[in-house]
């Protein structure tokens, strides 16, 4: 007869590991470089995957953190990522708990005025052949604060 005493249910041993993944100093805070791979734009949390040449880790970026970035996160974006790593008890997986992120050689804001620019070259707004102007306009609009001292200079 087996000796069932000095086994392991999978879930005493994945919560065993989270233990020990939660209170290593090392995993606390990691500092990770990699390219974004798998992912798919969604409502709220955001998850992707983090790789090199020779590896690959899954992440998770919350909502608040995500909702704090100046750009679109793409794949193949090379980024520089600070977060925690962690233990996942449903699925015995462990991944990387993204708390901040940034494009890799390229600012923030200029990855946010490239895209952004981009996509108003797609809607066309960079066009030479847009309508001219007419020499007499018979209406003009005017965007001010009711309050604010420029309506009187137009009024």
């Amino acid at each position: 007869m087996v000796e069932t005493s000095q086994y392991l249910t999978v879930t005493a041993l994945t919560q065993y590991l989270k233990r020990k993944f939660d209170a290593d100093p090392y995993l606390a805070k990691v500092y990770l470089t990699g390219e974004i791979s798998n992912y798919r734009k969604r409502v709220g949390n955001q998850y992707f995957s983090l790789k090199d040449d020779h590896a690959k880790i899954g992440a998770l970026m919350f909502r608040n953190a995500f909702s704090k970035l100046q750009f679109n996160l793409e794949e193949g974006m090379k980024v520089l990522v600070v977060g925690r790593v962690s233990l996942y008890e449903p699925s015995g997986e462990y991944r990387l708990i993204v708390e901040r992120l940034e494009p890799d050689g390229v600012g923030a804001l200029y990855q946010a005025f490239e895209q952004l620019k981009k996509k108003l070259a797609a809607e066309g707004l960079f066009e030479r052949h847009q309508r001219p102007l007419p020499l007499f306009p018979q209406r003009v609009a005017v965007v001010t604060s009711p309050s604010g001292a420029v309506i009187q200079d137009i009024i």
